[in-house]
Order: C-alpha cells, then structure tokens, then sequence
C-alpha cells in the first residue's frame, strides 16, 4: 500500500542505532523523500553503541520505523570476528522484530555475501542495504511499507 502523502505538521519518529549526525540526516532526506517535506522527523538514538542500549531505547519511545547500522552495534558476545558480528546482528534483529513489531531496515558494511541478506530477511528486516546504498530505492522501500501512514 503506497502511503498517502503526509499532511502538514506530521511526526514521523525513528529508532536508530547510530548516533552519528551523517547518518542521522541520511536517513532523514530518505523519510522526508518517501513522506513529503512538511512532515517532522524526530530520531530516538541509544546513548551508547552497545545492543542492551539500544533496545532499552526502543523500548522507551515510541517510534514508526527502525533503522539499524548492524556492524557498527556493540553485541553482547563481543565477539568482532565478521562472522560473529554477521549471526549476532540476524539474533539481535529478529528479537528487535519480535517484540516491538515496527519496520526495521538494516544496513551493513559486511563482505558476507547472500546468505546473509537472506537470514537477515527471514529474521523479518523490512529491507537490507548494503552500504553505500541509493537513497531513492530505499526512500521507495520506505515509501511502501506496509502501514507506514497508520503506525
């Protein structure tokens, strides 16, 4: 279901788990592109890159859309062989899913190939994106998740 174009004075909240301000504004031109520029973009950062931060985030606000930079979230294991960090992020990501029930997009920097793409899928991620990705096909992705209007 396309959503409508929003109206003005609309608040679009996201969870993200980076804090870094580049991220951050990308990722608010990719909401604005897929919602129209009148709405309101508020982003929820944990104050800290480990996972338990992060969800206790989530689990404090209210938001419509997650977007999760995988590799660079602090995984209980601390484990940072690519590998770990690759079945770490497919754990944290389906538990994200589980028990907050939002659109969650992922993006990561790892050589790891299709399977990972595809557990990241099956773990319920609404899209995967390799970085550097195009802000236009992922403002599409965004634009076309279901619900997005009523969440």
């Amino acid at each position: 279901s396309i959503m409508p174009r929003a109206y003005p004075g609309k608040v679009i909240n996201i969870l993200m788990s980076d804090r870094q301000e580049c991220f951050i504004e990308i990722i608010s031109e990719v909401v604005h592109r897929a919602a129209g520029l009148d709405v309101k973009v508020v982003a929820f950062t944990p104050p800290t890159a480990h996972a338990d931060d992060l969800f206790r985030t989530a689990s404090r606000h209210k938001w419509d859309f997650g977007f999760l930079f995988l590799n660079n979230i602090e995984y209980g294991s601390g484990n940072r062989d690519t590998r770990v960090i690759a079945n770490d992020s497919i754990d944290f990501l389906m538990k994200m899913v589980i028990v907050f029930e939002k659109p969650i997009f992922a993006f990561h920097r790892l050589n790891e190939g299709p399977w990972y793409h595809a557990r990241l899928q099956e773990a319920g991620a609404e899209a995967v994106y390799r970085i550097p990705f195009a802000l236009d096909e992922m403002a599409q992705a965004v634009r076309m998740c279901s619900g997005m209007s009523n969440r």
